[in-house]
């Protein structure tokens, strides 16, 4: 399976494809996600995006999903993570 995990920061899989822009460890790709994700189209079984999109703009944010969506294979898995608004 091929497991993609954006902008994951410190916390990052060794079995997952692990991306940021600021990369801390050999593990993790660097890679500017606002210009695109360098993958294939349905190249991924699974994506996990965690506590990202809330600090990037609402059009950058539509464009990571549409890119999230392009690299998923058909019934692939996107997991999203945000924080909740309920508790503010």
């Amino acid at each position: 399976m091929k497991l993609l995990n954006i902008a994951c920061g410190d916390r990052y899989h060794q079995d997952w494809i692990n991306i940021d822009f600021h990369p801390d460890s050999k593990n993790v790709q660097r890679v500017n996600i606002l210009d695109g994700l360098p993958f294939k189209d349905n190249s991924m079984d699974a994506i996990y995006c965690s506590h990202f999109l809330g600090h990037i703009t609402e059009q950058q944010a539509i464009f990571v999903l549409s890119e999230s969506k392009r690299l998923l294979k058909h019934n692939g898995i996107c997991r999203i993570v945000v924080p909740s608004l309920e508790n503010t």
